[in-house]
This record gives C-alpha cells, sequence and structure tokens, in this order.
C-alpha cells in the first residue's frame, strides 16, 4: 500500500528488522544518543581541530565518482558511505531542531528518547512507518530471575 518503512535499531542491529534477504531493505543503527556526527577528530583523537571542511573534500574524493575498471565492490562501498554520510547529516539536522516536551532518564530512556525523537521527524524523514528495535539485558535468568527482574524493573520504570 506503498507505505515507506524505516526500520531502525537504537544502539543495535536486530534480524527482526531485516525483513526478506531479497529486498536487500537496509536497516539503520541510530546510537542511543542520536546519530554521530563525522568530525576530523572521528579519524585522529588527537587532534584539536573538529573541523571538517578538510577531511570531507578527500573523503569525497576517495568515495566519489568510478571508473570503467572500478571493482563492484568498491563502488558499492563507496555508495553506501555516501548514502550514509547523506542520511547521518540529515538526521543530526533533523536531531537538532527538535525538542521533546518529556524527560527520559537512564540508559533505556536514553534510546527512547532517540525513538522519541524519530517518530517526531517522521513527516521530514518522509517515512509513514517505523519499526524500532530497542535492547536493554539482564533479565536472561533461570535461577535469579526474581532478583533480576527486582534490579531491572526499576531501569525501565523510570525510562516509560
Amino acid at each position: 500500500k506503498n507505505m515507506t518503512v524505516g526500520p531502525i535499531g537504537i544502539a543495535t542491529a536486530s534480524t527482526i528488522l531485516d525483513g526478506d534477504p531479497q529486498t536487500g531493505r537496509k536497516v539503520d543503527v541510530v546510537p542511543a544518543s542520536g546519530p554521530n556526527i563525522l568530525t576530523r577528530r572521528s579519524f585522529e583523537n588527537n587532534r584539536l581541530n573538529d573541523g571538517l571542511d578538510d577531511v570531507r573534500e578527500e573523503l569525497e574524493d576517495l568515495n566519489g565518482e568510478t571508473m570503467a575498471n572500478s571493482g563492484i565492490h568498491a563502488n558499492y562501498w563507496s555508495q553506501n558511505f555516501i548514502d550514509t554520510w547523506n542520511k547521518t547529516d540529515e538526521l543530526s539536522a533533523l536531531f537538532q531542531s527538535t525538542t521533546l516536551n518529556t524527560v527520559f532518564s537512564g540508559s533505556l530512556g536514553e534510546k527512547l528518547a532517540t525513538v522519541s525523537k524519530l517518530i517526531k521527524t517522521q513527516e521530514q524523514r518522509g517515512i509513514n512507518r517505523d519499526a524500532f528495535f530497542v535492547k536493554i539485558g539482564g533479565f536472561d535468568a533461570h535461577a535469579y530471575a526474581k532478583q533480576n527482574l527486582e534490579n531491572n524493573l526499576p531501569g525501565v520504570e523510570s525510562a516509560v
């Protein structure tokens, strides 16, 4: 029915979002705190300059126009890199301009805040439906189930 679906894993990938392997649909993984912005520091930890202008040109040259003898794997990798970079830039701009009315706490709350921003920006992202995967651990315990629930459920309660 002409639905544009955005499968998104928050801080993790999930096979449940992959769908039909025949379609080749990519699942986006967004960090718990929102999209990362590519900076010079992403490449060189000891640099004080976070400016990206000088490295952007180098990356565009490296991943730009291909030649007749370019390998299919190199072309595929470069196109995915550029697509991901563009999507990250767009998503970062949307996140910076989106405010939430709810305060979320804890690590699960941070993930749910990211989901909330993604829901709030659904129209700007051109998506009709989103499917999110958010994961927290610590519940798979057979011998100490009660203790694990007592330890983990307060964090879930404070997040929602």
